[in-house]
């Protein structure tokens, strides 16, 4: 029997080393895990503060882009009241244009029915005129004629 205590005394003395090698293992592994989560632990606090520097120079570009597009906003907003009160300019303008061009049109008919009498008297007086003067042009030719063969016969031989 007492070679049974001693065997499991000794067992028990074995189970006792193993029992402290896994504690230790175990102690090595998990400094181990500690110093790992440490290490990314730093790692995603220098990101993170990486990441906050860039979202405060974004922050910053972005707010001058705002400046900027509000005055150019502001000259787009100046420029479409200047393109409006040209249009309305032009509007009136074409409206002037219009009615003028509707007073010259009566105008010029009026002018024609106050021509058109006299158009009339110079027609008439045209085809008073236009035969006797035409018979005294033919006159006037044979007259001519006549003097010059008159004149050739009587100088010619």
């Amino acid at each position: 029997m007492l070679t049974a205590l001693i065997i499991v005394a000794i067992l028990a003395g074995i189970a006792l080393i193993f029992a402290a090698l896994s504690i230790v293992d175990t102690a090595k592994s998990y400094k181990l895990l500690a110093e790992n989560a440490q290490k990314n632990l730093d790692k995603i606090t220098s990101d993170t503060n990486e990441l906050k520097t860039r979202l405060i120079q974004s922050l910053d570009e972005l707010s001058i882009v705002k400046s900027k597009l509000l005055v150019v906003l502001d000259e787009v907003v100046e420029l479409k009241n200047d393109i409006s009160a040209s249009l309305q300019s032009v509007d009136s303008l074409a409206k002037t244009i219009d009615n003028s061009a509707q007073n010259v049109g009566d105008k010029v008919e009026i002018l024609f029915k106050k021509l058109e009498p006299l158009e009339n008297l110079s027609k008439a007086l045209y085809s008073m005129i236009a035969n006797p003067v035409n018979n005294s042009i033919t006159l006037f030719n044979a007259t001519k004629k006549a003097i010059s063969t008159f004149t050739g016969k009587l100088f010619g031989k």
